[in-house]
């Protein structure tokens, strides 16, 4: 998944109710959230979904996050799955958060799996990039704070963030939350400006790396460099060439790691983790820099 996407799925669990309120458009729901990772598919996960049992009549709402690119097919596999789970109505809707998906979603998209006859979803839009910040923090709705910096508005970037970081200290009611949406808010924000003016407001990377969410996403870093090694190891079609494959990504994913959570690595630092080609060294490493709060505590 990528970075938008986890933001998305970890706010929209942290704030489910909220969520469904902002895109249906209904208050004090009573929802069920259901489980997003599908059992007949290896590694691949729905964005959100939740069993909406009023006000209405019950039926099951799935919301798709989509960042730069569109995957119609996908979608229709998890509105048929999540249907197939609970026998009920199930309702898609997708948000997109880049202008280039504009014209991307059809009104409904038809599609056939094997031993079915042919499929009819109707599908809706909400485009937040087409949204005002103003209106977003001005009726608090949590779920969509992380994506106020791609919204319509016509402040300066330093501005806007700004009163989205002082939003987020004051209607999010707990820490957990407010770190949640400070880190999701964050990284949505770099997609559109400058790293310094985004650190400068939310704080820096290192302070990021800290939250749940920046843990999340180091995590998922260091097992794509992780699986990105095997692949081009395999590639190669040589034992030999598969783990060089392997041992380079690992130390690439360690070194990216910590130029995020540390920013300034010394050449010297950099030459001796380049230099290691002990794998179990490399994981216990990439394990160690998820707690570490400094270099020294690495044990290089």
């Amino acid at each position: 998944m990528k970075t938008e996407d986890v933001v998305f799925c970890r706010v929209g669990s942290r704030f489910p109710a909220q969520l469904a309120a902002a895109v249906e458009g209904f208050v004090a729901a009573k929802l069920r959230v259901l489980p997003v990772r599908l059992p007949t598919v290896r590694s691949v996960e729905a964005d959100f979904g939740a069993r909406v049992l009023r006000p209405g009549p019950p039926h099951v709402l799935h919301v798709e996050h989509w960042g730069s690119r569109c995957s119609l097919s996908r979608t229709a596999f998890y509105h048929a799955w999540f249907h197939d789970e609970t026998g009920l109505p199930v309702r898609t809707v997708i948000l997109t958060t880049s202008a280039r998906l504009a014209h991307a979603v059809p009104a409904e998209y038809r599609f056939g799996l094997p031993g079915r006859r042919q499929t009819r979803i109707p599908l809706e839009v909400l485009h937040l990039w087409r949204l005002s910040a103003r209106k977003v923090l001005g009726e608090r709705c949590l779920p969509l704070y992380p994506f106020v910096p791609v919204m319509r508005d016509t402040r300066t970037g330093r501005a806007l963030l700004s009163e989205l970081r002082a939003r987020i200290i004051r209607d999010a009611r707990s820490r957990r939350d407010r770190e949640t949406l400070t880190a999701a808010a964050y990284f949505v924000a770099l997609r559109r400006f400058d790293k310094q003016l985004v650190e400068s407001v939310f704080g820096g990377v290192a302070a990021m790396a800290k939250t749940d969410l920046g843990q999340t996403l180091i995590r998922q870093g260091m097992e794509k460099g992780i699986a990105l090694g095997e692949k081009r190891g395999e590639k190669r079609g040589e034992k030999r060439g598969e783990k060089r494959g392997v041992l380079r990504a690992k130390r690439e994913t360690l070194l990216a790691l910590m130029r995020a959570k540390f920013e300034i690595l010394s050449a010297a630092l950099i030459r001796k983790v380049s230099a290691i080609e002990d794998s179990r060294r490399l994981d216990t490493l990439l394990r160690r820099i998820l707690t570490a709060k400094s270099v020294d505590e690495m044990g290089l």
